[in-house]
């Protein structure tokens, strides 16, 4: 994967949650994870993106 024209590691991460995501809640949880993503993997915060997905519960299934 190329992001910003370098092949350097990148991370791209897709977070699936049920009514918690928000344009108020997302930069909050952004601050929280790219340093703990960017510790972790030693990359940089601009080769990684981060997808928050909104998601109602009855979008989900389950076995009975």
């Amino acid at each position: 994967m190329v992001r910003g024209g370098s092949s350097e590691p990148t991370c791209w991460m897709n977070l699936w949650s049920i009514n918690v995501f928000s344009a108020e809640n997302n930069p909050l949880y952004a601050s929280k994870l790219y340093p703990f993503i960017s510790e972790a993997l030693g990359i940089k915060n601009d080769k990684i993106v981060l997808l928050f997905h909104d998601i109602k519960a009855e979008q989900l299934g389950k076995p009975s």
